[in-house]
């Protein structure tokens, strides 16, 4: 794992259970968490309804299609980069991510090329995660990206160049995840299920040699 240049600020999905206003005069991250969290979740219910219809239970297609599943490993990520700053190539671990940013910089593995992702001003990047890629068998891809930012000669020293406010929707650690019935192609390809909280440790020890 090539170490990344920028600073992060993170919160996990368990804020939540704190009352909004023991933040004082930050109490907006936890409104913000809140509303984009509901917002992602009621976005996943929606596009897996009509396709998990007969889901074993305790899987995330099952419980997400149902409005059931509490994506209890979610997290809120602000990243701060400083000029010449990046964060290395990589796929994120949960469903889908949600990213804004202030400035370009973010750039996606597409049909094996690197390509600048910069949405339209005030808005945002949505792009599936490797928890999507299990439930689609694949049909999905993870999104392979990057923050790559053009070198500077003359930098003021700590001058902030690009900041990032990010949601990643991951499911609850116990949560089963595998391919939808409506992705199964039988013919020993399949990916196979596995719990999230096996994913997620599995996938941070190889990223950072834990």
């Amino acid at each position: 794992h090539t170490p990344d240049v920028r600073y992060n600020f993170g919160v996990g999905r368990e804020v939540l259970w704190q009352a909004a206003n023991s933040w004082g005069d930050i109490a907006w991250i936890h409104s913000d968490f809140q509303k984009t969290l509901a917002l992602l979740s009621e976005l996943m219910q929606q596009e897996l309804s009509a396709l998990a219809t007969s889901e074993a239970p305790g899987t995330l297609g099952a419980l997400a299609a149902n409005s059931r599943e509490s994506w209890g490993g979610s997290r809120l990520r602000h990243s701060i980069y400083p000029a010449n700053g990046s964060c290395t190539e990589h796929t994120d671990y949960g469903a889908i991510t949600l990213q804004q940013s202030s400035a370009a910089g973010l750039e996606a593995e597409i049909n094996g090329k690197w390509m600048a992702l910069q949405p339209p001003e005030g808005c945002a990047v949505v792009f599936a995660g490797d928890m999507l890629e299990r439930l689609t068998n694949g049909q999905i891809r993870a999104l392979r990206h990057r923050v790559c930012l053009p070198p500077t000669q003359e930098t003021t020293g700590g001058e902030i160049v690009r900041q990032s406010h990010i949601i990643f929707l991951q499911p609850d650690r116990n949560t089963m995840v595998q391919p939808l019935n409506a992705y199964l192609r039988g013919d020993g390809t399949d990916l196979q299920p596995i719990r999230y909280g096996d994913w997620h440790k599995k996938k941070a020890s190889l990223a950072y040699g834990r």
